[in-house]
C-alpha cells in the first residue's frame, strides 16, 4: 500500500515536504519508521507517528490499525536529539480493594504507553 508522510512543522526542525512510501500491511510501525528514516535521516526513536489524530505504536503492525489504508496520510512529528537517558517517574495506582500504591519506573522520554505497561 502507498501512504503519504506529512511532517508537522516545528521550530526545532527543518520543514519536510510530504512524500509517499510503499509499505506492507504486515510491517511493524517500527519498520515504517525505518523506511521514513531512509528518506529523511530522522532516526526512528526521534519520530512520533499519528494517523487521523491517533498515535500508532512501534510494536504493532500496519494491518492492526483498521484506519491505515492505501492512500492514508501519516503525520510525522520529529523530536530531534531525544535524550536516551532514563528518567524515574512515580505512578499512583488505585487497587480494586481501594488501596492506593505508588510504584517507581525507569523510562525513556520516547517510551510508549505499551512499553511502560510491560
Amino acid at each position: 500500500m502507498r501512504v503519504t508522510i506529512a511532517h508537522v512543522h516545528s521550530k526545532v526542525c527543518v520543514q519536510l515536504e510530504p512524500f509517499e512510501i510503499d509499505i506492507d500491511p504486515s510491517s511493524s510501525i517500527l519498520q515504517v519508521k525505518e523506511k521514513i528514516a531512509q528518506q529523511t535521516n530522522v532516526q526512528p526513536y526521534e519520530q512520533f507517528l499519528t494517523v487521523e489524530g491517533r498515535a500508532v505504536e512501534d510494536e504493532q503492525t500496519v494491518s492492526s490499525y483498521d484506519f491505515i489504508k492505501d492512500g492514508s496520510r501519516i503525520t510525522l512529528v520529529i523530536f530531534p536529539n531525544v535524550s536516551r537517558e532514563k528518567y524515574r517517574i512515580y505512578v499512583a495506582i488505585q487497587c480494586p480493594n481501594g488501596e492506593r500504591k505508588t510504584i517507581d519506573l525507569d523510562i525513556h522520554y520516547y517510551d510508549t504507553v505499551a512499553q511502560v505497561k510491560q
